[in-house]
């Protein structure tokens, strides 16, 4: 089962590929968008079903990617999530969830040379594109500013139509689907507009989504 947030896989992927060779920002209407990323998990009523409008995150603008060059980093971007979620009575759920978000990679020129041989950016980008084709990312192109390559990378993930059963535990809730159980995600509940808190690590910092819903 996909986490709450794309963002999470985006991390991953990043980390694992490059590893391998707070600003904050929000799409959707007024109202309950502008909320975004200024709640923090409060726990509520979920029971309704709930459609999304904005997301954004906070948290580190930088984050650094890599233990053996502390200089590579992602630089959060904007978050877009659209969709709806359902919580009924009887802990059953289900929801269906398009998110998109765009960050930059930052990679000094010393971090590509692995046996006496350095990547250019370009030969970056062929790396990044091979292992994102398969996290519905699109084609990036790396380039060169100073003594590092800056790669732009927008990631979409879906998410459902997933259905299971969800349980509460303060102010977070965890959801199951398909004998698989999820990463618990904080939540807050204000009148009829749902936050819901998504955090990564990453080498020590942290950068949490958060998902606006409002009531139908």
């Amino acid at each position: 089962m996909k986490p709450w947030s794309a963002r999470i896989a985006i991390v991953a992927t990043v980390t694992v590929t490059v590893a391998g060779c707070s600003s904050s920002s929000s799409s959707g209407s007024d109202g309950a968008a502008g909320s975004c990323g200024k709640v923090a998990a409060c726990g509520g009523n979920l029971v309704g079903t709930w459609t999304i409008v904005a997301g954004c995150q906070s948290g580190a603008p930088s984050i650094p990617m890599n233990p053996a060059c502390q200089s590579e980093t992602v630089q959060s971007g904007p978050v877009t999530a659209s969709g709806t979620a359902t919580f009924n009575a009887d802990m059953t759920y289900s929801v269906s969830l398009t998110e998109t978000t765009t960050d930059t990679l930052v990679v000094p020129t010393s971090c590509l040379a692995q046996g006496g041989v350095t990547l250019t950016c370009d030969q970056l980008a062929g790396v990044l594109n091979n292992a994102l084709s398969g996290d519905a990312g699109t084609a990036t192109t790396c380039t060169t500013s100073g003594s590092s390559c800056n790669c732009p990378l927008t990631v979409s993930a879906t998410r459902g139509p997933e259905m299971g059963t969800y349980a509460v535990s303060g102010n977070t809730f965890t959801t199951t689907s398909s004998g698989t159980t999820g990463t618990p995600a904080g939540y807050c509940v204000q009148g009829n507009t749902l936050h819901v808190l998504a955090t990564t690590m990453a080498m020590g910092a942290s950068t949490t989504v958060d998902l606006v819903a409002t009531k139908q």
